[in-house]
């Protein structure tokens, strides 16, 4: 394994009815004699041949439905993450403490408080080394923004253009990127899961209602009061489908590259998860596809946030709605790119005709409060994030075909609406850019997406 800065080879033990222990073999872990965390915090004795402290039994972060290859791997990464920055810094800014209370051999015995450490704290600290890309080779990115069910839109865009110019064939081979936030990271999963967009589109078509099932009369009153205080909709709905559609695959098993925006809440940062397309992103490769569309989508007051391994996720789109610039600059900074190499379809959902007015001008909460402002933010990030990357590769670069501004907007939950006026706004958008969008992306597949290497 390669966290950030040297490489570790590691021993993983199971025997069924135990725990998994997890040695480090290699290089031999480094003492800290006076540091005020311990000379080596977070391990088991004896001190001799110590193993790292990963979960805690008694409060069941590990069981055996789990699988090590999803668990344990992903949190001795993290573990050694964490313990390279202590050997920089003296302090150990996450992990698991063991509190001794009896003798090792009864391993029920071992309690452990878990704060996870900050994502940022692994960030390396000098330029990405850029992978060999093709001179002259197109660097083609499709970007998707979230919208709840107005998933629909990008979709049926692409589910129209397979069946126009493909032969119904899948899209994802004429991409080498695709980013996706909240719904849109849904439909970015299922393309690089080896789904068509067709099918993505059914799930929408459907399984919509199961996932945002609606409400009249009474009920509606309901659950409009009930919204005051609690989450809209019962996330296990849609947990289940994800479930049902990704099953247990994992990002180092995608088809293509990916980068699917979320939040973490307990630090307050945001949080990208990405495929293994450079030697340095090794952490999210054992990251379920089902999670990380579950964290990606979990929109604040429609979904309660999803606690995961000590982090709460939440929906990407409070601060990436419109993923196209993470996309861009996560290419160049990848690979040795020409800016005018890159080739941009940006799919949006649709947005709302957005003005101050007068009241809202000098309003206080009762104008401003509710959706207003998320609103506000999410239009704004979308203009910049497109702003940047016109600057970035040319707005003859970018393609973006989005639903017309309406003051009759879709709520992010209207599947009624969703589902009958979609599908024909992007059949006629689709008749009038197919031929630009046949001849910038869907001149030849792509080269395979082939991962790197665990380090």
């Amino acid at each position: 394994m390669r966290p950030q800065y040297a490489s570790y080879s590691l021993e993983i033990r199971y025997e069924v009815g135990s725990f998994p222990e997890v040695r480090v073999l290699s290089p031999e872990l480094v003492r800290l004699p006076g540091n005020s965390e311990g000379q080596l915090p977070h391990v088991y004795p004896p001190a001799e041949d110590p193993t790292i402290c990963l979960f805690d039994p008694r409060e069941r972060e590990w069981t055996a439905a789990m699988t090590i290859a999803s668990t344990t791997v992903p949190w001795a990464l993290d573990w050694l993450a964490c313990y390279e920055l202590w050997l920089m810094t003296g302090r150990w800014t996450g992990g698991r403490t063991p509190r001794r209370t009896g003798p090792r051999r009864g391993k029920g015995d071992r309690r452990m408080n878990h704060v996870p450490p900050r994502r940022s704290d692994g960030t390396i600290q000098h330029a990405r080394l850029k992978q060999p890309w093709p001179q002259g080779r197109p660097f083609r990115i499709l970007s998707i923004d979230g919208g709840g069910i107005r998933g629909v839109f990008p979709a049926a865009v692409l589910a129209e253009i397979e069946s126009r110019f493909l032969g119904g064939a899948s899209i994802t081979n004429h991409f080498d990127m695709i980013a996706g936030t909240s719904t849109g990271g849904i439909i970015a999963l299922a393309l690089a899961h080896g789904m068509t967009a067709r099918q993505a589109l059914n799930i929408y078509l459907e399984r919509g209602e199961r996932i945002f099932p609606p409400a009249a009369g009474l009920g509606k009153v309901s659950r409009v009061l009930r919204w005051t205080f609690k989450p809209k909709h019962d996330q296990a709905a849609l947990k289940e489908e994800l479930l049902r559609i990704f099953g247990d695959k994992v990002l180092d098993d995608a088809a293509t590259r990916l980068v699917i925006p979320s939040f973490e809440g307990r630090h307050g940062e945001p949080f990208l998860y990405k495929t293994p397309h450079h030697p340095d992103y090794q952490k999210d490769r054992h990251k379920k596809f089902a999670h990380v569309a579950l964290h990606t989508t979990a929109a604040p007051s429609y979904y309660p946030g999803v606690e995961d391994d000590g982090y709460i996720m939440i929906d990407g789109g409070i601060w990436a709605n419109n993923p196209v610039i993470n996309a861009l600059v996560d290419a160049l900074a990848c690979y040795d790119i020409a800016r005018e190499d890159v080739r941009i379809l940006s799919l949006g959902t649709g947005e709302s005709t957005f003005t101050v007015d007068e009241r809202a001008r000098n309003g206080g909460i009762k104008d401003w409060a509710f959706l207003r402002s998320f609103n506000a933010a999410a239009r704004a990030q979308s203009r910049n994030a497109l702003g940047q990357a016109y600057l970035l590769v040319g707005k003859n670069n970018v393609t973006r075909i989005d639903v017309p501004e309406s003051d009759a907007p879709i709520a992010m939950d209207d599947v009624q609406r969703s589902v009958r006026e979609l599908p024909l706004m992007a059949r006629s958008l689709v008749e009038s850019a197919g031929h630009h969008i046949e001849r910038v992306f869907l001149d030849g597949a792509v080269e395979q997406f082939i991962r790197c290497p665990m380090t």
